[in-house]
């Protein structure tokens, strides 16, 4: 059996798996396929009134589990996180609280492409 470390590295751990699943081209979406064959899950980003929370848990998980096992399905899978439910508010929001600067949601979504969305996130 496996040992498990004893500390877990992110930037190991994260990178390794983040590698992994681009090459198995794990969040491909092809918008030739046909509507039948495609599952889209909708969903805005929680709002800037506050912090995480259980709830917010809860919502994501039941998202992530359906749109999993459609994937496994064989569906052509499109799921876009929402990224500019509050706009401008929401980016001076994560830049106040946090010890990172937000990337301009205008960088991230200067098209609908999902794979130049990923790669402006990446940078």
């Amino acid at each position: 059996m496996m040992e498990l470390p004893k500390q877990y590295v992110p930037k190991e751990v994260e990178s390794k798996w983040r590698a992994r699943w681009q090459e198995m081209g794990i969040y491909r979406w092809d918008p030739a396929r046909a509507r039948n064959e495609t599952f889209v899950v909708d969903s805005p980003p929680p709002t800037v009134s506050g912090s995480l929370h259980v709830g917010h848990v809860f919502s994501y998980t039941h998202q992530d589990l359906i749109v999993r096992q459609r994937r496994m399905a064989g569906m052509n899978i499109f799921y876009p996180m929402g990224w500019d439910d509050n706009g401008l508010p929401t980016e001076r929001r994560v830049q106040n609280f946090s010890t990172f600067a937000a990337i301009p949601t205008s960088l991230i979504c200067q098209t609908s492409n999902p794979e130049v969305i990923l790669r402006n996130l990446r940078r």
